[in-house]
């Protein structure tokens, strides 16, 4: 049943759930004296009236845009607050293109353990551009108007990813009676949050005053370069300056950059980070979609400096989830159950990214075929096209979209060749398969060093590196890159090896992964320090 009945525009209201119970606080303060039975009546109806205003469910608004491994974790969180209270209400606003309601709330329903969640409304942009950050806003702004027309429980939290665009601004204007927390949603690694706020040093407060959409029109060669244009060099161009990330090795700034930069403004990394730091530096509080098992010393250090605003940081990275085999395509499993353990590669980069240098993949996928390692291969429409030697091979299985989660829990998958990218990697650590890292941009990078260097639980690959940032040396690691093919090929011949056929080396990596995924989902149990976050969160709000 519908608790929320009335659909405008496509819209669903937001409305106090019919059948859900009012939490209950005592009515002692509403006690009078009794002149009759017909006014002790009346004046009890008033205190329970009374009771259910303030007592109301929680309502909370939920925006993510533009990527699936930002909008599935919310997804995950979402469900999170429903099992610690019940009866809160959830708005999710999110791009029709990447997912229809539908495909959220079964995935809603999944995180479950198979319950509808009958308090959720799903509200959708479909006409703005991918990261286009004005249209994002304008569309936005829309939809949420609509929602606040159409909600009898106005919002009490808005949860506003990382992105380039101000959706927490937009909120607090259209917000009349009654303004509700903003929280930042920030789904990546604290690592890379870090290492932006300690970038900017003493600037950090002057980024409120800039206009991002406006550096589309810079002029490197200006003579008298703005504070805009120098924000822009200490972002895309720090050459080797060390950058000191708290449990990490000293990281060259060139490091962060491991393929050619080919994104020109308003879309490039320098205004998704200078704009997230913008809304980190407005927001009431920050819910970052990582574990503290992962980044212990960034969150204790970012908490630090938040609790130093009035603000305060809240971790609430996933964890392992039950995989719905009966929505797996009957090829997948098939093909699996037939291989031995842990003798599959796994190889998936993500939703959008591609790589600009296929020649390579190509190379490092020839060593696959020649080592006879079996593979499932997700490769989306978005790729280049690929070679029939591998699409057509008898040792692996290719997708235009992989059941990630069913393929990285089962026990024929031995290994995960990935971007690095930040849902892949905690869904690769919480099943227990270590990772073979390929970074191409963003946070993927730190991530493959926290993957390789700090945590132990895999490798990453140096020679795929290229670009005039990519292939300077590394100060984490001491290493050069040669960049070549020949290279790339040696290079995983060598990784593979290790990986599939050196069982003392497989050995140490699969233990520190193993250990690594017991602290992960051991976190949710009762007394974790995620599920403990949940509860600090509510309370919170």
């Amino acid at each position: 049943m519908n608790r929320f009945p009335g659909i405008s525009d496509g819209v669903v209201n937001a409305g106090y759930p019919q059948q859900s119970k009012p939490r209950h606080l005592s009515s002692a303060r509403c006690k009078v004296k009794h002149r009759s039975d017909d006014s002790q009546l009346a004046r009890k109806n008033v205190a329970r009236h009374a009771d259910s205003l303030f007592n109301m469910p929680r309502h909370i608004v939920a925006f993510t845009y533009g990527l699936y491994g930002h909008l599935r974790p919310q997804i995950g969180f979402v469900s999170r607050l429903i099992m610690a209270e019940p009866d809160i209400v959830v708005s999710m606003i999110f791009d029709s293109r990447l997912m229809d309601p539908a495909r959220a709330r079964a995935l809603l329903a999944h995180d479950l353990g198979g319950k509808s969640a009958e308090n959720v409304n799903y509200y959708t942009l479909s006409k703005a551009a991918m990261f286009d950050g004005e249209s994002i806003e304008a569309e936005f702004e829309e939809v949420y108007a609509k929602l606040l027309e159409t909600a009898s429980i106005k919002p009490d939290c808005f949860l506003g990813e990382m992105g380039p665009y101000d959706t927490g601004s937009i909120v607090r204007k259209l917000s009349k009676n009654k303004t509700p927390k903003i929280i930042f949603w920030y789904p990546g690694p604290l690592s890379a949050l870090y290492n932006n706020l300690h970038r900017w040093g003493d600037d950090i407060d002057r980024l409120m005053d800039i206009d991002f959409m406006a550096m589309a029109s810079y002029d490197q060669a200006s003579p008298s370069p703005s504070f805009e244009s120098l924000l822009l060099l200490k972002t895309l161009y720090s050459q080797n300056k060390a950058l000191p990330i708290p449990g990490f090795p000293t990281i060259s700034g060139n490091e962060l950059f491991p393929q050619p930069i080919t994104q020109a403004p308003p879309f490039a990394i320098h205004v998704l980070a200078a704009k997230s730091t913008q809304m980190w530096l407005a927001c009431d509080a920050m819910l970052a979609g990582t574990s503290e098992v992962l980044e212990p010393q960034q969150a204790a250090h970012l908490r630090s400096t938040m609790k130093a605003r009035g603000r305060d940081l809240f971790t609430v990275g996933d964890n392992n989830r039950p995989v719905d085999i009966a929505t797996v395509d009957p090829e997948v499993t098939k093909f699996l159950d037939g291989k031995a353990l842990k003798s599959v590669l796994y190889i998936g980069f993500g939703s959008i990214t591609t790589h600009d240098t296929p020649e390579k993949f190509h190379a490092f996928m020839d060593v696959v075929l020649k080592l006879g390692i079996p593979f499932v291969l997700a490769h989306g429409e978005h790729a280049a096209p690929l070679p029939e030697r591998f699409a057509k091979s008898e040792l692996g299985l290719v997708l235009k979209w992989a059941p990630q989660e069913y393929i990285l829990s089962h026990p024929s998958t031995g290994w995960f060749l990935s971007h690095a990218g930040f849902t892949s990697t905690k869904e690769s650590l919480c099943s227990g398969v270590p990772m073979i890292c390929w970074p191409l941009q963003y946070d993927q990078p730190l991530l493959a060093i926290l993957v390789a260097q700090v945590l132990g639980a895999g490798y990453e690959l140096e020679e795929v590196r290229g670009g005039p940032l990519g292939m300077q040396p590394r100060k984490s690691n001491g290493h050069t890159p040669v960049g070549t093919i020949e290279a790339v090929t040696k290079e995983a011949e060598e990784v593979l090896n290790k990986a599939f056929f050196n069982e003392a080396e497989h050995a140490k990596k699969q233990a520190a992964v193993d250990k690594i995924c017991k602290e992960l989902n051991s976190a949710w149990e009762e007394g974790g320090v995620s599920a403990g976050e949940v509860k600090r969160f509510l309370e919170f709000i």
